[in-house]
């Protein structure tokens, strides 16, 4: 991956900000751009204490009063995701480090120490956008893990084609079927993408469209642009 990300940073892509899941991988990379922000996907790090508890061993889970500790620990860890107030957010951190660390016994402690790990090597990333409001930061990278569980099973198709182009064209489709699909959940919830573009496409199907004479408005729900648009649009590429 880092091998790639290079060859696009010599293309000229420098990105100002990063939203990742918590891989090691990931915060390389955002290394390799001078001042780019890194920002932790809030929902893989609900995801990653749920599982530091869930994981605890079964003499941590018969400690009554070390387990249900630990999960007040998690209630209390994903609140701060509601706090505007970052001075609110910092208080709240510290004191649930300081608490991690006062476990009477060394067990206990051993216990804790996945947690407490977790939460001082991942705070500062997991709140930037609340620290830096005005850029305006996404907090999650669901909508581009959405995208890739849709386009995996494609690429997997598109890599027996023996003809660049019959591969790109099957892109085409595949992303023209993406841009008329509504979303189901989430703040898109209703709309498709041509809808949330503001495009003028009145056709409700998009099958309906690769067979209309309208070809401007195809290559607008492609959402190609200048150079790309001819050439997937060349004579050899239809």
């Amino acid at each position: 991956m880092g091998i790639k990300v290079l060859e696009h940073k010599g293309r000229g892509f420098n990105p100002s900000i990063l939203t990742s899941d918590l891989l090691s991988t990931y915060r390389a990379i955002a290394g390799y751009f001078s001042g780019c922000l890194h920002q932790f996907c809030t929902n893989h790090a609900r995801r990653i204490i749920a599982r530091i508890i869930r994981d605890l061993p079964l003499k941590a889970k018969k400690d009554k009063f070390f387990y249900s500790y630990m999960m007040r620990i998690k209630k209390r860890f994903n609140a701060l995701y509601s706090l505007d107030d970052i001075g609110e957010v910092n208080s709240a951190i510290g004191q649930m480090k300081k608490e991690l660390k006062l476990f009477y016994t060394r067990e206990r402690r051993e216990w804790a120490s996945p947690c407490l790990d977790f939460i001082e090597r991942n705070s500062k990333g997991l709140f930037l956008y609340k620290r830096l409001p005005e850029k305006e930061i996404e907090h999650t990278n669901n909508a581009a893990e959405i995208i890739f569980s849709l386009f995996k099973p494609q690429y997997k198709v598109m890599k027996e084609f023996q003809i660049p182009w019959g591969a790109q064209a099957h892109f085409n489709l595949f992303t023209l079927r993406h841009n008329f699909r509504v979303f189901p959940r989430g703040r898109r919830k209703g709309y498709s993408p041509i809808q949330l573009e503001g495009l003028n496409i009145s056709l409700n199907d998009w099958s309906d469209l690769l067979y209309s004479e309208d070809k401007d408005s195809l290559k607008e729900a492609l959402f190609f642009s200048g150079r790309a648009k001819e050439v997937i649009f060349s004579e050899g590429g239809t």
